[in-house]
């Protein structure tokens, strides 16, 4: 159980649950210290649990499929890291390091499966939150994506309408659209 209150951390998502499904679930979170310079995760661990940031800063690097480094924004308090475990246990595309002497909000499979059978309602409100803000991210992903690289992907000639094609086609790809 976690010892901090968390609601100053997470206030978006103590808001959406309420009271007492966000009691509830502190329960099951677990607080960890973690050292300036520890690796919390590395790409290509199978995932077991989220946690976000209760205290400190992380750094987040998303490492491709040949091994290489793309540096991301990094962490601070009340950022999720490793949400979609939630929805599909899978390998880490991410490694994430401690910045500074950090604490952490831990949440592991097996205390999820408890939370999710003892109290159903609380599991799909968290549920629902982490979905709502991934499906968020991947709109913002999706206007940046357009944005910063639908223009450099197309000749002069082709103009918006080109970017638009390039961009559709990559949409489409990423999603696993046929067409």
């Amino acid at each position: 159980m976690s010892d901090t209150d968390l609601k100053p951390v997470l206030p978006s998502l103590h808001e959406e649950m309420g009271n007492i499904d966000f009691a509830i679930m502190q329960q099951f979170i677990e607080d960890a210290n973690v050292a300036r310079g520890d690796v919390v995760i590395n790409a290509g661990d199978e995932m077991n649990f989220a946690f976000f940031v209760i205290k400190g800063k992380f750094a987040i690097h998303l490492v491709s499929d040949d091994g290489e480094k793309f540096e991301l924004t990094p962490a601070g308090s009340g950022k999720w890291i490793g949400q979609m475990f939630f929805l599909e246990p899978d390998k880490s595309s991410v490694s994430v390091t401690a910045l500074e002497d950090s604490i952490i909000g831990r949440m592991d499979k097996s205390a999820f499966d408890k939370m999710s059978s003892s109290y159903p309602a609380t599991a799909d409100k968290l549920l629902q939150s982490l979905s709502i803000e991934l499906s968020n991210r991947m709109r913002k992903a999706g206007k940046l994506l357009f944005k910063r690289f639908a223009w450099d992907q197309v000749e002069g000639a082709e103009g918006e309408e080109g970017a638009k094609h390039w961009f559709a086609k990559v949409y489409c790809e990423m999603n696993g659209f046929s067409g």
